[in-house]
């Protein structure tokens, strides 16, 4: 469940919410509510993790020019990695 958080944190913490509405911020304060910053994917804490984030686009569903916002189709993967 540590790691799920891990993830959702990177992917929720590149982008800035300019004109979210309430339900997102909520939604976004309840995914992290419990995160522990301490919690590492690894049994030695002093051992480095490498961590790869990659972002793909796929499609451009519609572009809004007045408002300058765009909605787009993106893979995201991830890739944490132990250097021991």
């Amino acid at each position: 469940m540590n790691i799920l958080r891990l993830v959702l944190l990177l992917l929720f913490n590149g982008f800035i919410c300019i004109n979210c509405n309430k339900y997102a911020n909520q939604l976004y304060e309840d995914l992290l509510y419990f995160y522990n910053k301490n919690v590492r994917p690894v049994k030695n804490a002093t051992q480095p993790v490498l961590v790869k984030f990659g972002a793909a686009l796929i499609r451009i569903i519609d572009v809004y020019l007045k408002e300058a916002l765009m909605s787009l189709n993106v893979r995201v993967s991830l890739d944490l990695t132990v250097n021991e």
